[in-house]
């Protein structure tokens, strides 16, 4: 049976979900646009203001409803605009909101992309500098573990972890995984569209080497060359978590 709810992929900053976006938007029905982060603001709604908006004398369902109408409407009419008969959203700080948004859309389907600690927070450093780096020591274990204990909650058909080194070594078998927990049918349209073309620019593949059509030269290029400092401060922070992923 198809599943047809809406896609939630998130993850840590800089774990890959950008590529798990490019991948799942390639497909012809499903589309996948730009971050949008406001359903964090508008979760305020019935968290932080209730106070005030209760005394209009309608329930928090009521609100709940509205807001999902809205999100759905913009994201609905954007993917027909596209030719594609479904919508996923790709905003990695939703994965501390995935109560709310379960709420919101109860048929949803979760794609968690998970990366190596220590190539998270090499990536974090030249990306945004040391202030980032060491914030995503923390911040990568607290988010793997928020959506673990969401997804323990939910039915096999809706949720899916995915590693983003399994997805560059081996992008075909595990893209095909991923769209048959998606329930849509397979289309090498994915690897030449979502992987192949949008994982390295041309100039960052000379750079780097680089031969495969997935970028993997810097796949545990992190336990190398972080520095040793953030190095033990991702141990220390994380860990337990590390070790139980094998990283």
């Amino acid at each position: 049976m198809q599943n047809s709810g809406p896609i939630f992929i998130v993850g840590c900053p800089r774990s890959g979900t950008t590529l798990t976006r490019s991948i799942i938007n390639a497909h012809p029905n499903i589309a996948c646009g730009a971050e949008t982060h406001f359903l964090k603001d508008l979760s305020k709604i019935v968290d932080q203001h209730w106070e005030r908006i209760e005394r209009y004398d309608f329930t928090k369902d009521y609100w709940n409803e509205k807001i999902a109408d809205f999100f759905d409407t913009f994201k609905s009419e954007y993917a027909q605009k596209q030719g594609k008969k479904r919508w996923a959203e790709k905003t990695p700080s939703y994965a501390f909101k995935l109560d709310f948004i379960h709420t919101l859309y109860p048929d949803l389907q979760i794609v968690h992309v998970i990366r190596n600690g220590y190539d998270v927070t090499l990536s974090h450093l030249d990306r945004w500098g040391y202030k980032k780096a060491v914030n995503s020591t923390k911040v990568w274990a607290e988010s793997i573990k928020h959506v673990r204990d969401f997804g323990q909650s939910l039915p096999n058909d809706q949720y899916f972890e995915i590693r983003y080194e399994d997805l560059v070594k081996e992008p075909e078998e595990n893209c095909k995984l991923l769209f048959e927990y998606l329930t849509e049918p397979w289309d090498p349209i994915v690897l030449e569209k979502g992987c192949y073309t949008s994982n390295l620019t041309e100039s960052r593949r000379k750079e780097s080497g680089e031969t495969s059509a997935l970028y993997q030269s810097r796949v545990g290029l992190g336990k190398k060359k972080l520095d040793p400092l953030l190095g033990m401060l991702l141990n220390f922070r994380s860990g337990g978590l590390l070790k139980q992923l094998g990283y």
